[in-house]
């Protein structure tokens, strides 16, 4: 259940995946030259998640979000560097969208298990 308000829950994983987004999001926009405003803090001491129907609505919000970003992004924006060692395609690849997929998995594992 979403809801669990337990650290290391469904819910906390996936309140994590949403503000680990806005800060991929802010990294990616920052190699862009673009001005994303203050950094985001991904809030990892707190030991527990927003109601279920809120993270589902903030992963949606940055799954958007991130969507625009991506789709807006030309093939030499995608060749522009983004933190050692990597391309801004990279960091798209492994991290804006692979921090999605490596957290789906363990989300998935700790539901069955519930």
């Amino acid at each position: 259940m979403l809801t669990d308000p337990v650290c290391g829950r469904p819910s906390k994983d996936a309140e994590h995946v949403a503000e680990g987004n806005a800060l991929h999001q802010w990294v990616a926009r920052s190699a862009l030259g673009q001005t994303p405003g203050q950094r985001p803090v991904v809030e990892r001491a707190r030991m527990t998640a927003q109601a279920q129907r809120e993270v589902v609505a903030l992963l949606r919000e940055r799954t958007r979000e991130s969507i625009s970003l991506i789709e807006a992004l030309t093939d030499e924006q995608l060749g522009l560097p983004c933190g050692p060692p990597r391309t801004v395609d990279e960091f798209v690849k492994r991290v804006l969208i692979g921090h999605y997929g490596t957290h789906h998995a363990e989300i998935e594992r700790k539901l069955r298990r519930s």
